[in-house]
């Protein structure tokens, strides 16, 4: 295959915009996959485009099996490769510049802002973090705190960096890249054991934790297991156990299944930060675990989702997302 050109950047506003550009999707068949005709593999799990596009796109050779046209008839093996050549139209993401917070002979650390996704996925390839600190390590798109030299970020950035956790699209908050093969086994250790401590702060709907479930209220010793799909209080923190799978490939969301053998185990602890005089609270959250949506699926399942999470129970607007408030903490 032809190496793909480098991206044309456009900023508008405040928003970092793509000119669309020809792209080849390549992806190996999936173990849900096999046996599966590739336009109903497309009809169900891609929602970029109606079935129709994708039913025309194997017939004339845009999407290809093992660089052939599909026979119409055979069904996806493993191992399979499926490209597909489309003309793509990224979504605009936060202009930035990227915030470089810290800066080690073993790791990179930068502030990511809401609004921007980690790595290429979906909509989205070189309006990403990781294609950015590759592709575009430059002073319209990045700057350094106090104490962080410039040139040595831009050098570690354009040697490759290797990611080793990741947030959301719409979160915000602090990112650390290895710079070594070495340097990320050693990361991915400490968070894997539990050496490291993740901290999120949420605004939830309703007062905290007030409209919890009290259908299997947890009251078991501190020391006792927490059984799946239950919660209690330990002090100042709420402690939830619900395992999570996911819901829908397509559409890129989870749900809580307790008990369910498909289902990951999940623990998430939670405390409350401060009431707000509209009806929300700010939270403190810990995650045990590192389940995809953990946070906002464990918060839902106390009936204290995201305030503007619209995919888990979130009713508030982002141009309400203000924190300015004049209530007491």
């Amino acid at each position: 295959m032809a190496q793909q050109p480098p991206p044309t950047y456009v900023f508008t506003g405040d928003r970092r915009r793509i000119e669309p550009y020809v792209y080849a999707y390549t992806m190996h068949c999936k173990g849900r996959w096999c046996g599966r005709r590739p336009d109903e593999v497309f009809g169900t799990e891609f929602k970029m485009n109606p079935p129709a596009y994708y039913e025309e796109a194997l017939r004339d050779g845009r999407i290809t099996v093992n660089d052939a046209l599909w026979d119409g008839q055979s069904t996806l093996q493993q191992g399979d490769v499926i490209r597909h050549l489309a003309h793509r139209h990224e979504p605009p993401v936060p202009k930035g510049p990227i915030r470089v917070v810290g800066l080690t002979e073993n790791a990179l650390a930068v502030d990511k802002p809401p609004g921007l996704p980690m790595h290429p996925c979906g909509s989205y390839h070189h309006n990403t973090l990781t294609s950015l600190l590759r592709e575009d390590f430059t002073t319209r798109s990045f700057v350094c705190a106090d104490g962080v030299d410039w040139a040595e970020a831009q050098r570690a950035a354009r040697q490759g960096l290797r990611q080793v956790h990741r947030l959301d699209r719409l979160t915000s908050g602090l990112v650390i890249f290895a710079r070594s093969a070495s340097a990320a086994r050693t990361l991915c250790e400490d968070i894997g054991q539990g050496r490291t401590q993740k901290t999120y702060i949420a605004r939830v709907r309703g007062c905290f934790p007030d409209d919890a479930p009290v259908l299997r209220p947890e009251k078991r010793p501190r020391n006792a297991e927490l059984a799946d799909g239950s919660w209690r209080i330990d002090g100042d923190w709420v402690e939830v156990s619900c395992s999570l799978r996911t819901a829908s490939h397509r559409d890129g969301v989870c749900e809580c299944a307790p008990d369910a053998e498909d289902a990951k185990a999940a623990r998430t602890k939670f405390r409350l930060v401060r009431k707000l005089s509209d009806g929300t609270s700010i939270v403190e959250c810990r995650p045990q675990t590192g389940r995809t949506h953990q946070i906002r699926l464990h918060l839902q399942f106390l009936n204290h989702p995201i305030a503007n999470d619209p995919c888990y129970g979130g009713e508030l607007g982002f141009a309400g997302s203000s924190l300015v408030d004049d209530a007491p903490p």
